[in-house]
């Protein structure tokens, strides 16, 4: 739906058919940054977990945990992971893992698409385990044991964190040395685009029939731009709009406006990377629920993060997510034939949304409570009696 744009989260005002804006119905301690919505988000690598806003988020998560239900059982959040090589990640080696690494993640289903080469059988979802990508010899070392990307350590941090430890689901399909600017462009009839979608599909029926689950896409990481930035000049000047086409298609194709996309930012020592890097850092300003990685003190001589480069870039990829989550709380608001309430908030939480007939009214009302689904939105629409008095609204948490 159209929705007017909206500043902070927390309780919005309605005034002559226009949203205004309006404090946050929760704030995060004096001390701690408040929680606007943003355009887009960056994390540097002195960032440490928590942001300012994500320990806001999360600590009102931990709250409502006391108290909330647990996630609905017939919903499971699905992640895409993709990207290229990086994504895959072919400079990892699974043999230099510590077995805690090693161990089967419960909390984690994993439906492994493409990782380079197209399986030679079914894929079914499994639970998550690596390696879960093939050996590389080209990355200083023989990888005989196989390799694994960011969904390593940002999938389960995800699940803990905004899911009360209940499963969530990654999808992947990576491939190697492609570009955005044509395997990956959705206006194209390049190779992996629609195939992608096409091994979507395939994933999200296999996941009603083999877990007894419906899945909703949650969010998107995407892990790629050095083949663009090796294609030449004009290629890596046009990754910025590439990116903002990518990332407007599939959310259009998935019917979710805001859908969380994170990504990370390509390594300074690839040729022509200045042009990519620029778009990567542009998109923060063009579109809302985005957020970039910073990878750049993850550089290795192969140029392929290792072991630790990789799981610290899947942390940095979960405090992304949650850097989302936390900056766009809040009531979004569309008029037809009454007023269409959107509520963001955190996935599976109690809110309340109220309204009263002035913003500094001490005379709130219950309008409706319910719980947000596995993508954090609880959508409501109020049909007030005609002649009603101007409509204020504001949401908290149970």
């Amino acid at each position: 739906m159209s929705n007017p744009r909206r500043e902070d989260g927390g309780r919005a005002s309605i005034v002559a058919g226009r949203s205004l804006r309006a404090e946050p119905a929760c704030r995060p301690e004096e001390n701690q940054r408040s929680v606007p919505v943003a355009t887009g988000g960056r994390l540097s690598r002195n960032s440490g977990w928590p942001l300012g806003p994500a320990r806001f988020a999360v600590g009102c998560f931990a709250l409502l945990l006391a108290t909330s239900p647990s996630a609905r059982s017939a919903e499971v959040p699905v992640f895409i992971f993709a990207g290229q090589s990086i994504a895959i990640n072919s400079g990892t080696d699974t043999g230099f893992l510590p077995p805690e690494l090693l161990a089967a993640q419960t909390n984690v289903l994993f439906y492994n698409a493409r990782t380079q080469d197209r399986p030679t059988s079914a894929v079914h979802w499994v639970t998550y385990q690596p390696p879960t990508g093939p050996g590389y010899a080209d990355c200083g070392h023989t990888n005989s044991e196989g390799s694994f990307g960011p969904e390593l350590s940002a999938a389960g941090l995800i699940s803990t964190r905004f899911y009360a430890g209940n499963p969530v689901a990654v999808f992947k399909y990576a491939v190697g040395a492609t570009t955005l600017s044509y395997s990956w462009n959705p206006t194209l009839p390049g190779p992996l685009y629609a195939d992608m979608h096409r091994c979507l599909s395939n994933a999200l029926a296999a996941l009603q029939i083999e877990v007894g689950c419906t899945g909703q896409i949650a969010g998107v990481f995407w892990t790629q731009g050095e083949s663009d930035a090796l294609a030449g000049v004009e290629t890596a000047a046009a990754y910025g709009s590439n990116l903002w086409r990518l990332v407007t298609t599939l959310r259009q194709g998935f019917g979710h406006p805001r859908l969380p996309f994170v990504y990370g930012r390509i390594l300074p020592q690839w040729p022509n990377a200045e042009g990519v890097r620029a778009g990567q850092e542009s998109l923060t300003n063009l579109l809302e629920d985005v957020f970039m990685a910073d990878a750049d003190d993850l550089w290795t001589p192969t140029r392929h993060y290792d072991n630790d480069g990789t799981i610290t870039l899947g942390h940095r990829y979960a405090e992304g997510f949650s850097f989302i989550l936390a900056s766009r709380m809040r009531l979004d608001i569309a008029f037809d034939d009454g007023i269409r309430l959107r509520l963001y908030g955190l996935p599976s939480a109690r809110y309340v949304i109220q309204y009263a007939d002035s913003a500094a009214s001490s005379d709130w009302h219950d309008l409706t409570s319910g719980q947000a689904d596995v993508l954090g939105m609880l959508d409501f629409r109020d049909l007030p009696p005609p002649q009603t008095p101007m409509r204020f609204y504001r949401f908290m948490a149970q």
